[in-house]
């Protein structure tokens, strides 16, 4: 007779739809695995780290600017004053110093206070010219010396000789008068000439030389 084998049993269907349908881990069953998925920021909230740190750098700069630009307006540097006409004052040679004029009638003293070379005139110089204004003060010593800007010339190095010219602005000309002790004049005197070093030369009515002034070049 043949062998009689008990009938077969398995386990109950398993229903996906049903939670905890699945067995454990450790049953040997198989269980599905879902890999998780990133969470997205709350719709509203960004990373506002880098764009604040934008700010406060834009924000220092401004402020460092602008503290400058205020530091120039409060505070300008000083600025040295040119003359736009060109003039140009000169010192040396015999400026300020007391000069002995002496002539066949007398004798005077005479002091150059300033001198300039200017383009500015009545009239513009002539090209490669410039104007000389000379301040003068004069003094009688003894007996007699004419004096005035008609007895005078200047002398360039090379012994070109100029006499007064009337282009320069006087203030006012060195009027023509006798010198007699304890007498005073001044005034200025003009010349147009090619800048450099000059001697005044002081002469009588006649011509005779009574004496010069050494005026440095510009």
């Amino acid at each position: 007779m043949p062998p009689v084998f008990p009938p077969a049993t398995y386990p109950p269907p398993v229903d996906p739809g049903v939670p905890g349908a699945f067995p454990p881990p450790d049953s040997g069953g198989f269980v599905p695995v879902h890999a998780p998925f990133p969470s997205a920021p709350p719709p509203g909230r960004r990373r506002r780290g880098p764009i604040a740190l934008a700010i406060v750098v834009v924000a220092v700069v401004g402020l460092v600017v602008l503290a400058f630009v205020l530091r120039e307006v409060l505070n300008p540097a000083p600025v040295t004053p040119e003359d736009p006409t060109g003039t140009v004052a000169v010192t040396g040679g015999d400026i300020g110093t007391a000069i002995p004029l002496s002539g066949p009638d007398g004798t005077a003293t005479v002091t150059v206070t300033g001198a300039r070379w200017t383009p500015e005139g009545e009239v513009a110089p002539l090209a490669g010219t410039s104007y000389l204004i000379v301040d003068v003060e004069l003094s009688g010593g003894t007996g007699e010396v004419a004096v005035g800007g008609m007895f005078t010339a200047v002398v360039t190095s090379d012994n070109q000789r100029f006499g007064l010219a009337f282009g320069p602005i006087l203030d006012p000309l060195l009027a023509s008068t006798v010198l007699r002790p304890g007498d005073t004049a001044a005034g200025q005197l003009g010349y147009q000439l090619p800048p450099g070093a000059v001697t005044l030369e002081f002469q009588s009515p006649d011509g005779v030389r009574l004496g010069a002034v050494r005026i440095p070049g510009p």
